[in-house]
């Protein structure tokens, strides 16, 4: 194990022992649930604690530059913190992918949940557990400092993005990733997160209370990606 992965270890398990039998209060985030590239709920390539809210559905689109086709992706809440979705990896195969919320993140608790990407092998099965917190806004100086620290095992390795055979990102995670978001001005979310290989960074935005922007630039020469996605209740 490296240095920096067993850095990275010994804060997970810090965050964990932190965890208190205090009074919780839910943690809530400021926008709308929204996935990652794969369709799954988190930021760019990396997947978060949260799931899309019971009998709620997410429909996404995303574009990548230089990648092909364009992803089409529904996520839905089937139960309390247990999410299903399907994405259609643009000129490429369909998968399917879950996750479910084991612990709901609170102000004196961490979140913990687990989940699969691509179900059914169709491209590259990813399984894989991520950890989050929420720090305080007044010693941090932002209205939602929020920090995930996940393993995956997997994952393919990345293929040049001009490759039409290549996989997205999130099919490529492999081994410790971490994410990081807080709030910049309004509904505006920044985005920052290391998959295990590279860095990316972005920003998230809400439109007309259930649509989501996402914008970022993907690490390894990826280039630019951005997408739109809209909750509705069923």
């Amino acid at each position: 194990m490296s240095a920096t992965q067993g850095f990275l270890v010994c804060a997970l398990s810090l965050c964990i022992a932190s965890a208190t039998l205090a009074a919780p209060v839910d943690f809530e985030p400021a926008n709308p649930t929204a996935p990652n590239l794969v369709g799954t709920t988190g930021l760019l390539y990396t997947p978060s604690t949260l799931t899309e809210p019971s009998t709620e559905l997410n429909v996404s689109l995303n574009a990548t530059h230089d990648a092909p086709g364009i992803e089409l992706a529904l996520n839905y809440g089937v139960l309390p913190h247990w999410e299903v979705g399907i994405t259609r990896l643009g000129e490429k195969e369909t998968v399917l992918n879950t996750k479910y919320c084991f612990q709901t993140e609170t102000d004196t608790r961490i979140g913990i949940a687990a989940g699969v990407m691509d179900l059914t092998n169709q491209e590259c099965t990813v399984g894989y557990a991520v950890a989050s917190k929420a720090f305080d806004p007044d010693i941090y100086f932002a209205n939602n400092f929020h920090f995930n620290l996940g393993l995956a095992a997997g994952g393919k390795k990345y293929v040049d993005a001009r490759d039409p055979a290549r996989i997205p990102g999130s099919l490529a995670l492999n081994g410790i990733f971490t994410g990081l978001s807080f709030d910049i001005a309004n509904s505006v979310t920044a985005l920052a997160e290391y998959d295990g290989r590279n860095f990316n960074f972005g920003f998230r935005d809400t439109f007309f209370k259930q649509v989501t922007g996402t914008i970022g630039y993907l690490g390894a020469n990826k280039g630019l990606t951005g997408g739109l996605s809209y909750n509705v209740k069923l």
